[in-house]
């Protein structure tokens, strides 16, 4: 197999099959391509059935997390997408991320994503299950979240998709967190905030989303490829 390499990019000029032994990160200027993530089947990236979870630090590039299906009973289900180095590492107000086509089932917590800084366009998922909430972030992340389908868990207290963390009301009321077209079940609630001006969500606003009532339809094939060695994909 042929690989180029370049000072930002790694190339691979054929089908690759990568199995991490431990957790997938992406670290200062990597991307995880979403074209990408239709060609390589892995047991992290691809969030299977297997233990998995990613945590985006400084990722400074436009990046796209799709068609993934995340089920996982084990502990570091938990962690999921941690979108964003640190509150104080500034740099990542630069970082655009789409979220689309992917299935948040059952076993996971919270941090569907998990956002610092940036802009984050989260749209067309699934989400039957969480624990403590699906969508959270601080350090004022722009989050367009449209189109998507929220299950909302049998606990009363757990209702909420978002999340600001450990930031105070008089600060996060001013962050731009939208809710458009989305499917609320179950008791499911979107708290808002900020503007709501549709110019404050251009940098979050990546692909046109489709109808939340597509969504069973839309994610029907989210989840690790099946693939087998010495056959094409």
């Amino acid at each position: 197999m042929a690989m180029a390499i370049s000072k930002k990019w790694v190339s691979l000029c054929s089908l690759l099959l990568i199995v991490l032994l431990v957790a997938g990160v992406m670290a200062t200027v990597r991307t995880h391509d979403g074209s990408a993530s239709r060609k390589i089947q892995t047991e992290q990236l691809q969030r299977s059935s297997n233990n998995s979870s990613m945590a985006a630090t400084r990722l400074e590039d436009d990046g796209a997390l799709n068609e993934h299906a995340v089920d996982d009973p084990e502990e570091i289900a938990a962690m999921v997408m941690l979108l964003g180095h640190s509150d104080s590492y500034v740099r990542d107000k630069q970082m655009q991320v789409t979220i689309a086509y992917n299935h948040f089932g059952e076993g996971l917590i919270q941090r569907m994503p998990r956002c610092r800084h940036g802009y984050f366009h989260v749209v067309n998922n699934d989400y039957t299950h969480w624990e403590m909430y699906a969508i959270g972030g601080s350090a004022n992340p722009t989050i367009n979240s449209q189109g998507n389908r929220y299950l909302a868990p049998t606990n009363t207290f757990a209702k909420e998709v978002t999340k600001r963390v450990d930031t105070a009301a008089s600060q996060w009321k001013h962050w731009n967190w939208r809710s458009e077209g989305d499917l609320l079940l179950n008791g499911a609630y979107f708290t808002p905030s900020g503007a709501g001006a549709t110019a404050s969500y251009a940098r979050a606003s990546s692909l046109g989303a489709k109808s939340s009532s597509m969504i069973g339809s839309i994610t029907s094939s989210a989840g690790v490829l099946g693939c087998h060695r010495g056959h094409q994909c």
